[in-house]
């Protein structure tokens, strides 16, 4: 997920902001750059399909007169209309390393899926003493090659922009089901029993290579194997991120100098982060991501 924006140091000087100010004052610009944030955040492209008047003054944290905010910005040509499409204007020549996020974190899922996701999925990081993950005992995860990996699902909403016309912003998804567990056991009802195999065997070579580095810290227990297959079963069936990537993102962290210490169980990827509201899953992929971006950049720099 992107983390800053691109200001243009004649912004404030802008003929287009100094009316904005005039029109709306102070809080108006505000709202302006709240909206770019939240763009970057969860509308990379710059479109803004689906969203009505309301959503888009939510989401800029606007506070005054309804409509008022949006009207300005359509006027004057901070945000586009193209056939009913509403969109940030110029965004894609503003912001270029936004609009180019998912294509390099793609890439990058892809180059760690290589490396991390294919079975035994875990890399050696793991001892003999954990033979289901090491490599005596491979997953037969159905793994995909690196160019047919799909990426994690970050779905812009289609359709034209019907302003107007009421509808929840759509900056933190939809609750998502819970799984579930079954009636005659640990396993998750519509969690195949072939996935819930796969799921354990995953937790266990992961606990207990967490119990052979950090001790007490992390002790194993088949408990803690339940959990953390239950976890899985949550991230890739209840909420449809790519297998894959989700064992890739593990291994990974098993390498990563702070995720290796402090990522201690599986069941810890679904908790929300206090730092910045995010599934720690997501933190950490997106740690994944910067870093082997940086070994690609460091290569072609030595290369």
């Amino acid at each position: 997920m992107p983390t800053d924006i691109r200001l243009d140091i004649g912004f404030w000087a802008h003929p287009k902001t100094v009316k904005l100010e005039r029109r709306l004052g102070l809080a108006g610009v505000k709202a302006l750059l709240v909206l770019w944030t939240w763009v970057a955040q969860n509308r990379p492209s710059g479109r803004l399909d689906g969203l009505s008047v309301e959503d888009l003054e939510i989401s800029a944290g606007w506070s005054g007169e309804e409509g008022q905010f949006v009207s300005a910005l359509t006027t004057l040509h901070w945000l586009d209309l193209d056939d009913g499409v509403c969109s940030a204007h110029g965004w894609s020549e503003h912001q270029p390393w936004i609009v180019g996020s998912e294509a390099r974190k793609l890439k990058a899922t892809r180059a760690a899926t290589a490396r991390w996701g294919n079975a035994p999925s875990i890399p050696g990081a793991f001892s003999e003493n954990a033979p289901s993950i090491p490599g005596a005992m491979p997953l037969s995860l159905p793994i995909h090659s690196p160019e047919n990996i799909p990426p994690t699902p970050r779905p812009e909403s289609s359709g034209n922009m019907s302003l107007g016309e009421a509808g929840a912003p759509d900056a933190k998804p939809a609750p998502r089901a819970k799984a579930k567990p079954d009636a005659k056991g640990p396993r998750p009802a519509g969690c195949t029993p072939k996935s819930w195999a796969r799921y354990e065997t995953i937790s266990r070579g992961f606990h207990k290579a967490k119990a052979q580095e950090l001790g007490n810290q992390a002790p194993f227990s088949e408990a803690k194997v339940i959990d953390g297959a239950r976890a899985l079963d949550a991230l890739i069936r209840v909420r449809n991120y790519p297998e894959n990537e989700v064992v890739a993102t593990l291994g990974w962290s098993t390498e990563d100098p702070f995720w290796r210490v402090n990522l201690r169980s599986i069941r810890a990827l679904l908790k929300t982060s206090a730092s910045n509201g995010e599934l720690k899953y997501s933190n950490v992929l997106a740690a994944m991501v910067r870093d082997l971006e940086h070994r690609r950049a460091q290569g072609a720099a030595n290369g």
